[in-house]
């Protein structure tokens, strides 16, 4: 790096926050074994991620509705949709469904909330990873783009935050297990932020974090409520076209401002934002 790009390097404030599922990570891989063994065994029969497969009917029909996922015990819902033949074209007919059928669902598994049942499929997923950890990871792979994004970067992650729903300590692993370590505090989980419906708080803390204003973070993500939501922030929002979103949030996207990121185009639109790496 010359003396002038290194001046650049210092004057340029860009951080990048990235969602986690469906930007870095594709976890519905994991997920749908999890989410079909949590309910199968609710349901009294036998399953073993180890060894057993998941029928194509609800895998297929998992990784369909994948994108209308917003908290944990969606995930064991779309298995029970799918099981009673449940026709769901969007998320207003998946948010209905979820709302006059959680009843059943939770009697099912045996729990009195939504908390409840999300705790049981987590309990389950859990056990899943500590009973095949190797096996666990390999199904949580990272988009090879963000690798690719990721690895230019020469070990200098510090512009970098990620901002999941998931455990910090899971997010960390699964970065770890590819190859890539954030600076501490960067990654930021669901225990750092607590229960919110947006992605707000994350953006809160990778500013007072960085010392950077809402208009120095780029923020990208698959979920267009949460970037329309930090949008109002003065962050600068993308969405991820090949995560766990649909044509409908794409074109809502692109209706509010919001640049669409393709995965093939990750590595140079990192480089852009964070300079040389």
């Amino acid at each position: 790096m010359d003396w002038l790009s290194a001046k650049v390097s210092l004057m340029n404030k860009n951080v990048i926050a990235l969602d986690f599922d469906g930007v870095i990570c594709d976890s519905a891989a994991e997920c749908v074994v999890s989410a079909y063994g949590a309910y199968v065994q609710a349901k009294g029969e036998a399953f073993d991620p180890m060894e057993s497969v998941v029928p194509d009917y609800f895998r297929d029909g998992f990784y369909r509705l994948r994108p209308l996922i917003r908290d944990g015990r969606d995930y064991v819902m779309i298995l029970y949709l799918l099981d009673r033949g449940v026709a769901i074209k969007d998320q207003d007919d998946f948010d209905h469904e979820l709302e006059t059928r959680l009843p059943d669902l939770l009697n099912i598994f045996g729990v009195e909330d939504g908390p409840g049942l999300e705790a049981a499929f987590q309990k389950y997923r859990a056990g899943f990873r500590v009973r095949d950890e190797g096996g666990w990871m390999d199904r949580n792979p990272l988009y090879d783009g963000m690798k690719e994004a990721l690895g230019q970067r020469n070990g200098s992650l510090d512009g970098v935050f990620v901002t999941t729903s998931k455990p910090s300590m899971v997010a960390k692993s699964i970065l770890e297990h590819n190859g890539f370590s954030l600076p501490e505090g960067h990654v930021l989980g669901k225990d750092m932020v607590g229960r919110s419906p947006d992605k707000n708080v994350h953006m809160r803390l990778v500013m007072e974090g960085r010392g950077v204003s809402y208009e120095d973070i780029h923020f990208v993500d698959d979920q267009v409520a949460h970037l329309e939501s930090a949008m109002g922030l003065g962050v600068n929002c993308y969405l991820a076209s090949y995560g766990y979103t649909t044509d409908k949030q794409v074109e809502k996207a692109r209706g509010l401002g919001i640049r669409v990121l393709e995965e093939g185009e990750l590595a140079g639109w990192m480089g852009g934002v964070l300079g040389g790496g």
